[in-house]
């Protein structure tokens, strides 16, 4: 049980989900945004916050992806080639100790990294903006 609720497929099924929320919210504040229900500020604050989560949870997701495919494309070539990796000389006998290293070490690698902020593309003072 401890193993399925940790497995990388389990981490893939939470991003999926975390990316599909943050998606939904960024819907939802463009809705209150454009019914007049949130001003301009308050939105281009919680819409790019929301977009920046929405963002790295997506680049985590497709990193994640990267990383089991190239695992299970290992796998299929250990499979099909016995004298794979662990056949020759000075070669590691596995690749995950070394993808998980810097986990390891405390050391978050930079898609994690989360102190920086998004500025949006264009900024619009509110005295420029024109009430309906």
């Amino acid at each position: 049980a401890y193993l399925e609720k940790w497995s990388p497929q389990s981490a893939l099924g939470q991003l999926q989900a975390k990316l599909d929320a943050s998606e939904a919210e960024s819907e939802a504040q463009i809705k209150q945004f454009l019914t007049q229900d949130l001003p301009l500020e308050s939105f281009l604050e919680s819409f790019c916050q929301s977009r920046t989560r929405s963002h790295i949870c997506r680049t985590q997701l497709e990193k994640l992806q990267e990383l089991l495919q190239k695992d299970r494309a290992q796998k299929d070539q250990v499979g099909r080639d016995p004298a794979g990796p662990a056949g020759c000389p000075g070669a590691p006998a596995s690749m995950a100790p070394a993808r998980l290293a810097p986990l390891q070490s405390g050391v978050a690698p930079k898609a994690f990294d989360l102190s920086y902020g998004f500025v949006p593309a264009f900024l619009i003072p509110s005295e420029a903006v024109v009430p309906f």
